[in-house]
């Protein structure tokens, strides 16, 4: 699925041609799981060159704005990370924001809790926030989307996920699970109100009332969260 993405989400910008900035944010180093390999294979196999930025585990800063601003595409993903401002700090959205708005970006933001562990407490966006003006989330829901292991009675280690109608995944139909170290299981929230484009939909074991995926096109920029 993960190949899919990064083919289709920047077909129309001829990503071969592109030059593209990996932003691996997911606190390895800390004990959480190492989701680089995952992404690499994926670009490796459909033969695309990127550079690897590895964010540091003492302030959790990533790339400032100066830096992404020479390349096209921003891939950025934070995978187990989801409190203390692990995931996006101020600092972060304050960087994504002028690389997307003055440079005219596209971002590939894979960010788990990332609105509950910079936004705790609020869950509608509006006008001057980061969320809104950037990804194009109004509302969304906490927990939505439980992906657990050893209960096939209720919620089982893998859920399926569909293309929503219009996106650049309608008409696939793929399983996710946990490949996270904790093996908690997954705890993913819902996008329930957006400006965008739902990506995806979970059809089992429910039928999700939001998406846990979209894309987002601004005036200058393209966003696939």
């Amino acid at each position: 699925m993960l190949m899919f993405v990064l083919t289709s989400a920047f077909f129309v910008s001829q990503l071969s041609a592109q030059s593209i900035l990996c932003v691996d944010n997911d606190a390895d180093d800390g004990g959480f799981t190492d989701c680089w390999p995952m992404f690499q294979a994926a670009l490796d196999a459909n033969g695309y060159t990127y550079d690897y930025f590895e964010v540091d585990t003492i302030n959790y800063f990533g790339p400032d704005a100066e830096t992404m601003e020479p390349y096209d595409i921003v891939i950025w993903w934070t995978g187990e990370a989801w409190q203390n401002s692990m995931t996006l700090s101020v600092e972060d959205e304050f960087n994504l924001n002028l690389y997307l708005s003055i440079t005219g970006g596209k971002l590939l933001l894979s960010a788990q809790d990332y609105l509950w562990d910079r936004y705790q407490g609020q869950s509608t966006f509006s006008s001057g926030d980061f969320p809104y003006d950037k990804l194009g989330v109004v509302t969304f829901a906490q927990d939505t989307y439980h992906i657990e292991p050893g209960d096939p009675n209720a919620i089982a280690d893998s859920a399926t996920f569909i293309g929503a109608t219009g996106s650049i995944a309608e008409g696939l139909s793929f399983p996710v699970r946990d490949i996270f170290t904790t093996e908690d299981g997954l705890y993913a929230d819902s996008l329930a109100e957006h400006m965008g484009t739902s990506l995806f939909s979970v059809v089992q074991p429910y039928i999700s009332e939001g998406t846990p995926g979209l894309q987002y096109e601004g005036v200058s920029f393209w966003v696939i969260v």
